[in-house]
């Protein structure tokens, strides 16, 4: 590419730039349902659930990650119930309780 052919890409490029910047689509306003804020005096371990094992990792990993099964998100005792959540509903309990049969949703 000569000196010449290459000047006049960059100016091209500088030019969609400028026409996009200025009449380009908006930008996307940030939704406010989709940023989690912790504020923590101890660093987490890791967010892996394989291999973390300190308390504030977890804390952080319950309002990440999905599980067969979640607690209410209520306060008070209406949030200790224990609710379904990957699975469309409690597990059936068979073998005298030592197999539990999910259905996943």
């Amino acid at each position: 590419m000569n000196a010449r052919t290459r000047i006049f890409a960059i100016a091209a490029a500088a030019a969609l730039v400028a026409v996009l910047a200025v009449w380009g689509p908006p930008p996307k306003a940030q939704s406010a349902g989709n940023t989690l804020r912790v504020v923590t005096s101890a660093t987490p371990d890791s967010l892996d659930p394989s291999i973390s094992y300190m308390a504030v990792s977890w804390q952080m990993m319950f309002n990440i990650y999905d599980g067969l099964l979640t607690y209410n998100k209520e306060d008070g005792v209406k949030g200790a119930k224990l609710v379904p959540d990957l699975a469309t509903s409690m597990p059936e309990v068979l073998d005298n309780g030592k197999t539990y049969r999910f259905t996943m949703r």
